[in-house]
C-alpha cells in the first residue's frame, strides 16, 4: 500500500502461500473454474479423437476386406469351356449369344484387373489432393 512497513512484506508472501495451497486444492477436487473448463474440453477432444480413429480404423478394414474380396475374384481362374459339337441341340443364336456373354465376362475381367493394378496409384494421388489430409 501506501505506507512502507517491511512486516507487510511479510504477510503478503503468507497470504499469497495461503492463496495458492486453497486454489491447488480446489483444482485437485475440480472446482477450480477455469481448469474445469479446460480438462472438460481436453477430455472432449481425446474422446472425439479417439472416435475419429476408431471411425478410420473401421473405414479401412472395410476397405482392406472389400479389396481382398475383390482381388480373390479378379485372380481366380476364368477358365474357358469349349462347347462340343456332338449330341448339341443348340441353335447357331444361342451359340452366339453365349459367346457374346462370354467375351463381355472376359473383358469386363480384364478392366476390373487394370483398375486394380492402378488402384494404388489413385488412392496415393487422391490423398495427396484431398485438403483434409495435409499437414
Amino acid at each position: 500500500g501506501i505506507e512502507k512497513k517491511t512486516d507487510f512484506s511479510y504477510y503478503d508472501v503468507a497470504l499469497l502461500m495461503v492463496l495458492f495451497l486453497h486454489r491447488s486444492n480446489l483444482r485437485k477436487y475440480g472446482l477450480w473454474k477455469d481448469d474445469n473448463v479446460a480438462e472438460i474440453k481436453k477430455e472432449e477432444q481425446a474422446e472425439l479423437k479417439a472416435a475419429r480413429k476408431l471411425a478410420k480404423a473401421q473405414a479401412r478394414a472395410k476397405k482392406k476386406q472389400k479389396q481382398a474380396e475383390e482381388r480373390q475374384y479378379l485372380t481366380s481362374d476364368c477358365v474357358l469351356e469349349v462347347p462340343s459339337d456332338e449330341g448339341d441341340d443348340t441353335t447357331e443364336d444361342e451359340d452366339d449369344d453365349d459367346d457374346e456373354d462370354e467375351v463381355r465376362h472376359i473383358i469386363k475381367r480384364i478392366i476390373a484387373r487394370i483398375i486394380l493394378f492402378f488402384e494404388p496409384v489413385v488412392d496415393f494421388y487422391k490423398r495427396l489432393v484431398d485438403p483434409s489430409s495435409s499437414a
